[in-house]
């Protein structure tokens, strides 16, 4: 994608770690309403960020940049353009699935992993431009202290901070949930994998469930045979539980988050 350049409208600190900057397109119209970003242009220069961006006005295409100042360049940007007063700068979009808000939600769950924080600060401000109820999951040491009275004060929701998220809690969690509520998981892909599992059980389905992995995404062979899953390696391998010879499908699996390992005969 070409560079898309912008004006800078206000710079703030949000907490401890992410600078929040709300700035205007001026060379394009972009529709993505989210997404990541990993390098800024700015008078000749490149900087390597670990950040996101929200598309908060569409019609005026108003946006607002997350940058992380403890990771790569973040901090050597924010000190630059503040030094040197700098009103524009540029930057290329990182690919992502992403996640969408699906209409006539009555709910959204949200599971959070602080290794995702970044990631989710778009969505929370999603959420409330279009008025969602929301209820954040997350254990007690996940979050600084500014960043959840951050997020406290945005989502203006219930937030439930657990000591751990076990197998159980998170089943009890969804237990509880109305017809009509879509579960959001951001965090490690081990993370999203436990919580995925507990939603099915709790009986919703793949279209009721969005999610943002951190990190490359391990694919997965699910067993035919002893229904179990294992890192997919090649076409052709033996399953590392049942020791049976496996052919793996070109078919991927929604609902087990896998390819299909048959039964080599």
């Amino acid at each position: 994608m070409a560079h898309i350049q912008f004006n800078i409208i206000t710079i703030a600190k949000l907490f401890q770690e992410i600078i929040g900057i709300d700035i205007q397109v001026t060379n394009t119209n972009i529709e993505q309403l989210y997404g990541k970003v990993d390098r800024l242009y700015c008078d000749h220069q490149t900087f390597k960020v670990d950040a996101s961006f929200v598309n908060l006005r569409p019609e005026i295409q108003e946006f607002r940049l997350f940058i992380d100042v403890k990771k790569d360049d973040g901090k050597i940007f924010i000190d630059y353009i503040l030094k040197h007063s700098v009103k524009q700068f540029s930057f290329n979009t990182k690919a992502s699935k992403g996640v969408t808000l699906p209409e006539n939600m009555s709910k959204i769950v949200f599971f959070l992993e602080k290794v995702s924080l970044l990631d989710s600060l778009p969505v929370f401000d999603l959420i409330v431009t279009k008025n969602i109820k929301c209820h954040l999951i997350m254990t007690k040491t996940s979050l600084p202290e500014d960043a959840f009275y951050y997020i406290q004060a945005k989502l203006r929701d219930k937030i439930s901070l657990k000591r751990s998220l076990t197998a159980y809690q998170i089943n009890d969690i969804l237990r509880q949930q109305q017809i009509g509520t879509i579960v959001f998981i951001f965090g490690s892909w081990a993370f999203i994998d436990r919580v995925k599992a507990a939603a099915m059980e709790q009986g919703f389905s793949t279209n009721e469930m969005f999610y943002e992995g951190n990190g490359k995404k391990l694919d997965t062979v699910f067993c035919v045979k002893c229904y179990r899953k294992m890192k997919l390696h090649n076409s052709e391998q033996t399953c590392v539980h049942c020791h049976t010879k496996l052919v793996v499908s070109n078919h991927f699996s929604k609902r087990l988050d896998a390819y299909l390992g048959y039964i080599d005969l």
